[in-house]
C-alpha cells in the first residue's frame, strides 16, 4: 500500500471522500482519496475591523479590489467602547466570525455573511480584564462550526460557545483548570481536521500557561505548559500547525530566561525544549506555518525592544537571527509575518525607532533579505497586522500609529502601495483591528490525499 499527500491552504475545506482507479503501467490500482472545495480567487475582499476611541460600536472597510470602502459602524446595541477585536474567515462558507472586549470587561461575538452584520451576542458580562484580549475565535477546519472561547470571571472559569452558521450554542464551563483570571487567549486551528489548541495565560499563584486540544466533540485534559511566565500584559505565547506531520508548536517565554521553551502535541505533550536565545526575555511570538511542509517561521519581540526570528524545519531550529535592535518599545506586537499566497514566500514588517514608516523583510531562499523601507505613514508605527490577499503574492498591512490613526497598505509581490488612511482615532486596546479575508466567490475541487493498493 502506497500513501501520497498533497498539501493545500489552510483556509480550504474538505469535501468528500471517493474511490479511484490509477493506472500503472499496464495494470490498474483502485483505492480511495480525500479531496477538498478549493475557494477560487480573484474577487475575495479584504476586510479590515477595528474599534474606535469613545466609540460604541466597532467599525468595518472592505477592500473592493482597487480602494478601500466607506468606514462603516456595525449594527451594535452597546453602551460601551471596544477595545480589542479579533476576527476570522469561516473555511466552508462565506461568512466572517467576529468578536470583542469592550470597556466593561463585556465579550461580544457577531457574524458577518458577506453582505450583511447580525446583532451581538453577549458572552460575557465580566471578563475580569479589559486592556489585554481574554477571548479568540477559530474555525473547524473540516466542518466549518466556529468557535468562541473565553475567560469568564463571573463563572469563574474558562468557557467557550460554538457557531453552526446560524446560531450559537449555550455557554459551556471548562472546569479543572485552577485558573483565577486570564489575560491572553488564543485559538489556533489544524487546517486539515477539526483540531484546536487552546492557550491561555493563567494568573493565579504565579503566571501560568494552560493548554487543551479540542478534537470536534471534546477537550483533552488541561495541562500546564509553564508556571513561571513573564509579565501578565504580555502575549508570550503562540501555536503553530505542521502542515505535513499534522503536529502541533507551541512556543513560550519563561520569565527571566532569554530563551523561548517549545513543545509539541501529537496526541500528547512532549517535555519542555530550549530555543536558541534571542538576547533578552521573549514578550510577544508570531508563527507562520508553510504548507507542504514542516517548515514553521518564528518572528518574537523581546524586553530589549529587539525583532528576532528563527526557523523550525520539523526537527530542530535554526540559528536565532536578529531583525530590529530598536523598535523603541515592547508594550504592542510592534511587528508581523505572513507567507505570500501562491509562493509561500515569508514577509515581515515592524517597526525601528525613529522611523515615520515601517520596514520590511522578504525571505529569501534560506535567510532574510536585507531591511527595506516601507511607505511613510508620518507617525511612528505602534502595532501592525497582516493579513494575506486573493491575488498571487498580494499582502495586506495594516498599521497603527502613535496617535491613533490606521493606515493600510497593499503588497503586490514586489512593491508596496501608498498608505491609506481609514480611521483617525483607535482605541487604547492591544489589539485594536483585525484583517481577514471574505467573499469568496466560487469552488473548484482537488485532490488532497490518496491511498492506492495495487493489484497482485
Amino acid at each position: 500500500m502506497r500513501l501520497g499527500r498533497y498539501p493545500t491552504p489552510a483556509s480550504l475545506p474538505w469535501a468528500w471522500l471517493a474511490a479511484v482507479v490509477v493506472t500503472l503501467g499496464a495494470a490498474s490500482a483502485t483505492g480511495s482519496s480525500a479531496s477538498r472545495d478549493v475557494l477560487s480567487s480573484g474577487n475575495t475582499s479584504i476586510m479590515c475591523i477595528f474599534a474606535r476611541s469613545s466609540a460604541t460600536a466597532p467599525r468595518y472597510s472592505l477592500w473592493n479590489g482597487s480602494s478601500w470602502g466607506a468606514n462603516t459602524a456595525l449594527p451594535w446595541s452597546a453602551a460601551n467602547t471596544p477595545l480589542s477585536v479579533a476576527a476570522r474567515a469561516c473555511p466552508t462558507r462565506n461568512e466572517v466570525l467576529f468578536g470583542l472586549i469592550d470597556s466593561d470587561k463585556q465579550i461580544r461575538g457577531a457574524t458577518f455573511n458577506g453582505t450583511a452584520w447580525t446583532s451581538s451576542t453577549v458572552m460575557t458580562t465580566d471578563a475580569a480584564r479589559k486592556d489585554e484580549r481574554s477571548f479568540d475565535i477559530a474555525y473547524e477546519a473540516l466542518s466549518g462550526r466556529g468557535m468562541l472561547a473565553y475567560w469568564s470571571q463571573t463563572a469563574g472559569h474558562f468557557a467557550y460557545r460554538l457557531w453552526n452558521g446560524s446560531t450559537w450554542s449555550a455557554e459551556v464551563l471548562m472546569t479543572g483548570s485552577g485558573a483565577d483570571h486570564s489575560h491572553y487567549v488564543t485559538l489556533t486551528s489544524n487546517p486539515a481536521t477539526d483540531e484546536i489548541i487552546l492557550l491561555c495565560q493563567d494568573h493565579n499563584t504565579g503566571i501560568r500557561l494552560l493548554a487543551r486540544v479540542w478534537d470536534g466533540t471534546s477537550w483533552s485534559n488541561w495541562a500546564v505548559l509553564e508556571t513561571g511566565m513573564p509579565d501578565l500584559k504580555y502575549e508570550s505565547f503562540a501555536a503553530a500547525w505542521e502542515r505535513d506531520s499534522g503536529r502541533a508548536l507551541v512556543v513560550y517565554a519563561k520569565s527571566g530566561q532569554n530563551q523561548p521553551r517549545y513543545r509539541t502535541w501529537n496526541g500528547a505533550w512532549s517535555g519542555e525544549l530550549l530555543l536558541p536565545t534571542i538576547g533578552d526575555v521573549p514578550r510577544w511570538f508570531r508563527l507562520e506555518s508553510e504548507p507542504g511542509s514542516n517548515r514553521i517561521f518564528m518572528l518574537a519581540g523581546d524586553a530589549g525592544d529587539d525583532v528576532e526570528s528563527n526557523v523550525w524545519d520539523g526537527s530542530a531550529w535554526g540559528s536565532n537571527v536578529q531583525l530590529s535592535n530598536n523598535t523603541d518599545a515592547s508594550d504592542q506586537r510592534r511587528f508581523d509575518i505572513i507567507l505570500e499566497p501562491g509562493s509561500n514566500r515569508p514577509i515581515c514588517m515592524y517597526r525601528v525607532k525613529n522611523k515615520n514608516y515601517p520596514v520590511f523583510r522578504v525571505w529569501s531562499s534560506s535567510a532574510w533579505g536585507p531591511e527595506t523601507n516601507g511607505p511613510n505613514i508620518n507617525r511612528k508605527p505602534v502595532y501592525i497586522s497582516l493579513c494575506s490577499g486573493s491575488g498571487s503574492n498580494e499582502v495586506f498591512a495594516g498599521v497603527q500609529d502613535d496617535k491613533g490613526k490606521l493606515h493600510m497598505i497593499r503588497w503586490n509581490g514586489s512593491t508596496w502601495s501608498s498608505a491609506t488612511s481609514i480611521e483617525t482615532s483607535l482605541s487604547g486596546g492591544r489589539f485594536p483591528m483585525a484583517l481577514v479575508g471574505v467573499s469568496p466567490t466560487g469552488v473548484k475541487r482537488r485532490i488532497v490525499s490518496w491511498t492506492e493498493v495495487e493489484p497482485n
